[in-house]
């Protein structure tokens, strides 16, 4: 393609600008562009003039006048640009002699053909772009797409997160409700994860990275519950990762069947929990402080209370006037109880066996909706291990809760002052007669 052919083809296609691409010694693309108004065929003789010291590794700021040589054969509409543009890859060349610039690539690679050509070992070079794994450093996915998410350990159950509408659900459960936020943070934490660095571009060797039988896998999926022009029924995968082995701060990575190997930051494997039991939702219990009709707690003794009026409760054990106060408190503690986390499996470090606080109650006036929370070990500074009758596993509530649970249902008499034994009898005045 002549000069002529490349500004015929502009107007042909009615672009509205020029794009004029060059390369810079490390390898990356500059670019500037002009409107159509200002293209004309004196520019593939003349040049256009930029500052070369703004390109790095080439030139001082006091001889940095420079010139792009448009070359027409590579004249072609940019089928990316939302305005029609005609783009042109450049050559760079001194702007008073005209010499090409010594570290223009395109100049370097035709003096390397040059020298292939005279060294007889070859008539054709070709040179090209290698688009691989270098060109990302990180995968993101489209939210609206995924309705599944598979989290599968050698040796534990399979973890299957499935979504309803905005929430989410423990589809391997049952579809138990799931802990919808940190479902959420999952998906924004592994959609900003960042590549920490790539370790191989084949995935030759996966045993040398534990990616042959890796220690987790996560299988992000579409869902299709009927048959549709554009899919079948049925879960669709369009995304793994697969985690092999832990080195220092890194754990290698891989991406479905990509031929290449990452290594990211290892603390993201503790944000991907493995059993589901953890993935539980955080509301404990769901109930209005009215609807407890009544509660029975055990300490180091135990008590119970009955309701019997919207407003009033009256001892089956215990004794004293009853600090309501308090019992509102314990009562509106316990009908909205949240766990701050799911722990997972119950374990006897949990201390289950000698709880230090066992709560039975009722939510019905015939006293069959029953429900127990039992409180065991202390977890860490302000928390504590518990769990309830009916749902798998340990949770941990706060402080506040656990307190407001233990808060004296009973008010405490006020002591009576007692005279010391040793004080004397307050002086009596008498008045004599006449006074």
């Amino acid at each position: 393609m002549t000069s002529k052919d490349a500004v015929r083809l502009a107007r042909e296609q009615q672009a509205e600008a020029v794009d004029f691409k060059f390369m810079d010694l490390l390898g990356t693309w500059q670019h500037f562009t002009i409107p159509m108004s200002e293209y004309e065929e004196a520019i593939f003789d003349e040049g256009l003039g930029f500052d070369g010291s703004s390109i790095r590794g080439w030139q001082p700021i006091n001889a940095s006048d420079m010139l792009v040589m448009p070359d027409a054969s590579t004249a072609v509409i940019d089928p990316f640009c939302a305005v029609p543009t005609l783009s042109l890859v450049c050559n760079i060349v001194d702007p008073i002699t005209k010499e090409e610039y010594s570290r223009d690539p395109r100049n370097i690679a035709r003096k390397a053909e040059a020298y292939l050509k005279s060294t007889g070992i070859g008539d054709v070079a070709y040179f090209g772009p290698e688009p691989e794994f270098f060109v990302f450093n990180d995968v993101r996915f489209d939210q609206n797409q995924l309705d599944r998410i598979t989290i599968d350990a050698p040796g534990k159950n399979k973890t299957v997160l499935a979504r309803k509408e905005q929430n989410w659900t423990i589809a391997s459960r049952n579809n138990t409700p799931a802990n919808s936020d940190e479902v959420r943070r999952l998906i924004d934490t592994l959609n900003d994860q960042q590549v920490a660095r790539f370790v191989a571009d084949t995935a030759t060797e996966l045993p040398k990275y534990g990616l042959d039988q890796p220690q987790l896998r996560l299988t992000f999926s579409s869902f299709a519950s009927e048959n549709t022009a554009e899919t079948g029924a049925g879960e669709h995968p369009f995304l793994n990762l697969s985690f092999g082995k832990v080195e220092g701060n890194e754990v290698y990575a891989r991406v479905g069947e990509e031929p290449f190997v990452v290594a990211v930051n290892q603390e993201l494997l503790a944000k991907i929990w493995t059993d589901p039991l953890q993935w539980q939702e955080l509301a404990i219990f769901k109930f209005k402080p009215d609807e407890i009709h009544r509660v029975s707690r055990v300490t180091e003794h135990e008590e119970s209370l009955v309701r019997t009026s919207s407003k009033d409760w009256k001892w089956i054990k215990g004794e004293g006037e009853i600090d309501k106060t308090n019992l509102e408190s314990l009562l509106n503690t316990l009908a909205s109880l949240r766990a701050v986390r799911w722990i997972g499996a119950t374990t006897p470090a949990h201390g289950f066996e000698k709880p230090q606080l066992v709560i039975t109650f009722t939510t019905s006036p015939d006293d069959k909706a029953l429900h127990k929370l039992t409180i065991g070990n202390q977890a860490n500074e302000g928390t504590w291990f518990a769990k309830i009758d009916g749902r798998d596993g340990t949770f941990v509530i706060s402080g506040p809760d656990d307190s407001a649970l233990k808060l004296p249902l009973a008010k405490t008499a006020a002591a009576s002052p007692t005279p010391s034994p040793n004080a004397s009898p307050s002086p009596t005045t008498v008045g004599s007669p006449g006074s």
